[in-house]
């Protein structure tokens, strides 16, 4: 399957593209590569969305109800001034700027992985109006390191007083945010501060 861009949303939306590519006979050279260089795409979003659970496990369990929305905002704000501060990145991501701040596939897959999983604990909540879930707690075996431990405690400090919107508004006025042409991956050592 083919990931595509995000719905407002934020739900993941898959297609079988090759598989109507190839029965109408358009390129049909491209199902022999398709397997291997997909399989490849299916590993480093794998890798990307596992960099990002113990991040998001560390937010669920600062908050009685997380919304995806806001673990959104929440791990783009960190991994944001990590970088400001110690020129590196917390996860390896992949933001994009869109009409609601910075998104990342990468986060709402990882999420979706929570939410699927028996060990975490997930209910159905009101979010602005829409029926959305709300993340209770995360499997247990996703923890933070203890290196970013400190660090993820004074961003929640920060920023547990912080209405999400105010949040989203911040990433939509970050310079990452400013310089990334719409929809494109956000490349923090070009466009850093």
């Amino acid at each position: 399957m083919l990931a595509v861009a995000p719905t407002h949303t934020g739900r993941r939306r898959t297609r079988t593209a090759l598989t109507r590519v190839t029965s109408v006979g358009i390129r049909k050279s491209m199902s022999s590569q398709a397997p291997t260089r997909f399989a490849a795409s299916r590993e480093a979003t794998a890798a990307r969305e596992a960099s990002a659970k113990p991040l998001l496990a560390f937010f669920i369990n600062q908050y009685d109800r997380a919304i995806g929305f806001r673990l959104q905002k929440l791990a783009f704000y960190a991994e944001a001034v990590y970088h400001q501060e110690q020129g590196d990145r917390l996860t390896n991501v992949e933001w994009r700027p869109y009409m609601y701040g910075m998104y990342a596939e990468d986060i709402s897959n990882a999420l979706q992985d929570f939410q699927d999983s028996s060990e975490a604990e997930t209910t159905k909540t009101l979010y602005k109006g829409k029926c959305t879930v709300a993340h209770l707690s995360p499997p247990a075996e996703h923890t933070i390191a203890d290196e970013h431990h400190e660090f993820l405690t004074g961003i929640h400090e920060e920023t547990k007083s912080i209405d999400t919107g105010e949040l989203m508004q911040w990433t939509k006025e970050h310079p990452l945010y400013q310089r990334t042409e719409y929809a494109e991956v956000v490349d923090f050592d070009r466009h850093s501060y």
